[in-house]
């Protein structure tokens, strides 16, 4: 594996003639810092396989991931649909899950304001205040990792209460509208 950081490629000073300080001992060392997250906690292969799925063929209407054994997975898929496919079964799935920290991707699909039929894929990361302290920074930590592995979500949100939701999902769905 070659990576582009060297030393033969760092300025030699800055603008005010000062030599700029090296972020990192080795290039090799950038290099695996830069493959791993923060946490240190990998994605599964099925977590951007099943993502894959989703978007090219949209075969659920949302998806669970959580960190199981130090690794993401996807622990729940659902067919179930409502008004806007994927929000109204998150919301119930959700609601019975408020302490549990998840990454969630969830299909949206509504009308546009011209009247343009259309749906997004929405990123949540569900981070309570209500679960341990320890789950939160796991969770916020392996979260870009996530993203990293879910290439082609159009929307991501954060949320630590039902509120920031909306009751009925109506954040998740005025989020979307906002990047259609």
């Amino acid at each position: 594996h070659v990576c582009a950081v060297s030393r033969a490629n760092r300025p030699a000073e800055d603008h005010r003639g000062r030599r700029p300080r090296p972020h990192f001992s080795t290039a090799r060392d950038s290099c695996r810092l830069a493959r791993t997250m923060a946490t240190g906690i990998p994605c599964s292969d099925d977590v951007q396989s099943k993502f894959d799925e989703m978007k090219l063929r949209s075969t659920c209407s949302f998806m669970i991931m959580q960190i199981v054994d130090q690794e993401v997975q996807v622990v729940h898929e659902s067919t179930e649909t409502g008004e806007h496919n994927g929000v109204e079964p998150f919301i119930e799935y959700i609601s019975g899950n408020l302490d549990q920290c998840l990454y969630a991707v969830v299909d949206v699909k509504f009308v546009t304001d011209d009247e343009r039929p259309t749906d997004k894929l929405v990123f949540i990361s569900w981070i309570p205040d209500t679960s341990k302290v320890r789950d939160k920074m796991k969770y916020s930590g392996t979260k870009d990792a996530v993203l990293a592995n879910v290439n082609g979500v159009a929307v991501k949100m954060n949320a630590t209460d039902i509120s920031e939701l909306g009751g009925e999902g109506e954040e998740i769905i005025a989020k979307a509208k906002q990047y259609a």
